[in-house]
């Protein structure tokens, strides 16, 4: 085994290095086995004279701080160029809002708790569970303020109240007017009929007549295949019938030209075939 001095141990971090000039002469691999071999027994010896205790029916070996530097694998981050806006914000002293914590610390109660909503934190000026209310030095002592603020809490819910009966009343309004015809009462004269103008319905609107049976599967049909699929996976309703497909109109082959011939030939014949009542009537 090599010397003591030969080797440079850093049981922190579980470091050791062998000093000792490494001579290759016969087999390189078994040298390089054997040499590590040794050092790494010169170490667990190290680390057997440490200072143990059993942690969990485990013994353990408490390590001392680390006095290798271990080198870097890549250079250190340089820092990041600021963006316009953070070079905006530093010329104008902007400073950017931090997002805030759903949970305080209510010091009445010694406990976190969120800061709005149910179960929320005590807060200075909007205090609604406390017993005491402190009196400004100007104000009147005899005043009332727990039914103050009770009724200062039920105007701000009734104010709510009459904005949102306002709002309800503001919506059937509007509903009411794009209800009413498009033109005016004024009548005019169509195809012979006066007819009112508000009646006409406008274009790109469709027609305000009921649709029979038939135009009403024909739409249902349409709606269907305008999906990607074509309606492809668009599911029947019970007792639905198919759509009636279109005969898809058949192309006779261009590459037998008698077959053509004899056709024409054949209509050609109907054509001169006169019927028999002309041909008397010409006879006669």
């Amino acid at each position: 085994m090599s010397t003591e001095a030969s080797h440079y141990v850093d049981v922190g971090n579980l470091l050791i290095i062998n000093k000792d000039p490494i001579e290759f002469k016969i087999d390189d691999n078994n040298q390089l086995n054997v040499l590590t071999q040794k050092s790494t027994q010169y170490l667990f010896d190290k680390i057997w004279d440490l200072p143990r205790k059993v942690v969990q029916d485990a013994t353990c070996a408490t390590l001392p701080s680390a006095e290798y530097s271990l080198p870097r694998e890549k250079p250190i981050p340089k820092p990041k160029e600021p963006t316009k806006w953070e070079k905006f914000a530093k010329e104008k002293g902007i400073v950017s809002k931090k997002k805030r914590s759903k949970k305080v610390w209510d010091e009445t109660t010694k406990e976190w708790k969120p800061r709005y909503g149910y179960k929320r934190a005590l807060k200075e000026g909007n205090e609604t569970k406390d017993w005491l209310i402190e009196i400004p030095d100007k104000a009147d002592p005899y005043k009332d303020y727990f039914a103050e603020r009770s009724n200062n809490k039920k105007e701000q819910a009734n104010k709510q109240e009459f904005q949102r009966l306002k709002n309800i009343s503001r919506n059937e309004k509007n509903s009411q007017l794009s209800s009413k015809p498009l033109f005016n009462s004024k009548k005019m004269k169509i195809n012979g009929n006066l007819e009112p103008l508000g009646s006409r319905q406008p274009i790109g609107l469709g027609s305000v007549e009921e649709k029979s049976k038939e135009q009403l599967i024909h739409q249902l049909n349409r709606a269907k295949k305008s999906t990607s699929s074509a309606g492809k996976f668009q599911k029947n309703l019970k007792g639905e019938k198919p759509p009636k497909m279109g005969i898809k109109r058949k192309f006779e082959p261009n590459d037998d030209l008698s077959n053509e011939r004899n056709r024409q030939l054949e209509i050609l014949n109907k054509l001169k075939q006169k019927p028999k009542e002309k041909e008397n009537e010409i006879g006669n």
